[in-house]
């Protein structure tokens, strides 16, 4: 059941930040074209009309991008945080290692958690070089190291 339960969170945390993936390319897509038209003007080649299109197009792919990456972001470091309850209070970790200290599936669990706080971690450098401030970060910091405690608890009680 506690499988299940991870299952669920992590695909719906994958969801969170590929789906802010998706918009930000959108955006860098946007602003490499503006770039083009730009270096076009330039060159003599592109009109000023061209130009202010891609601009403007590019701006509005930002205006667009921010409230999305403020929703990810809130969105992703609840769904740590679920993440961490499921995993902690179900001993999910204890339940693996039981009888397999070396549990792969433990290590590979392990290894998610680290790559979705990456993940996380790439959303609040998106905020600080999207000018937006840095938000707090102590739920999935907080939410990371229940994790870690768990892991490493787990490990310890398998070993003795």
């Amino acid at each position: 059941q506690a499988l299940v339960e991870l299952d669920r969170v992590w695909w719906q945390l994958r969801e969170e930040l590929d789906g802010y993936l998706d918009i930000a390319q959108e955006q860098v897509q946007a602003y490499q074209a503006a770039f083009a038209e730009l270096r076009g003007y330039r060159q003599c080649s592109t009109g000023f009309a061209q130009v202010k299109a891609a601009y403007d197009t590019a701006t509005r792919s930002r205006a667009a991008a921010h409230p999305r990456l403020r929703d990810a972001l809130r969105k992703s470091q609840s769904l740590m945080g679920e993440l961490a309850a499921v995993i902690d209070d179900g001993d999910l970790f204890g339940e693996l290692m039981e009888g397999d200290c070396g549990s792969e599936l433990a290590k590979q669990t392990m290894e998610q958690v680290r790559a979705a706080a990456g993940g996380i971690r790439m959303l609040f450098h998106r905020f600080e070089v999207g000018g937006l401030g840095t938000p707090d970060s102590s739920v999935s910091e907080q939410a990371v190291a229940r994790i870690a405690r768990s892991f490493a608890s787990a490990l310890k009680r398998c070993q003795q």
